[in-house]
């Protein structure tokens, strides 16, 4: 019998992955989905680095909003100007 992925834990052939749906009002920002290979083919492992991504990710998500307001104290121009020029790759 199969065990059933723990959150966020998507498997590709042998590799596994941290896959999470992002939210709406970031999608401009990072796209549909977070995905991020895990760089491991062990389920145990992978479950606990798709925990510690889970956390890095959830503080991102977090701080992203305070960061975004005080990265646009220093800028001209309009926010999505800012926002197109600053993509955020992860």
């Amino acid at each position: 019998m199969k065990e059933p992925m723990c959150a966020h834990l998507a498997k590709r052939g042998s590799a596994y992955y941290y896959r999470r749906k992002t939210p709406v009002e970031l999608v401009h920002l990072f796209g549909k989905e977070a995905m991020k290979s895990l760089g491991t083919k062990e389920r145990k492992l992978a479950e606990t680095l798709v925990r510690q991504i889970a956390t890095e990710y959830d503080m991102l998500l977090l701080l992203l909003p305070q960061t975004l307001c005080l990265s646009l104290t220093h800028f001209t121009g309009r926010y999505t100007d800012h926002v197109k020029s600053k993509r955020i790759h992860w």
